[in-house]
């Protein structure tokens, strides 16, 4: 997958990436294994760029769960 230069972080990150309001139990309306299985995925694809926020309740949370195993193949952007 091509990837592209984040601004002057000099990161490379995939053109597309993966919104994090559905890595949320409270509002994506799923649960943690399905969060995983799609966190997981869209690794395995080559997307590395996960976008998540404060916001999404416990987006970061699940997030955070799924990467401990492989955290050095994304890059999380947060905001609040």
């Amino acid at each position: 997958m091509k990837k592209v230069r984040l601004g002057r972080t000099g990161l490379e990150v995939t053109r597309w990436g993966l919104g994090g309001i559905q890595l949320s139990t409270v509002m994506g309306g799923t649960t943690e294994e399905v969060i995983a299985q799609l966190i997981n995925g869209a690794l395995d694809y080559g997307i590395n760029f996960i976008d998540t926020s404060r916001v999404y309740m416990d987006s970061e949370t699940n997030l955070g769960e799924v990467l401990k195993s492989r955290r050095k193949e994304g890059v999380i952007a947060s905001k609040s």
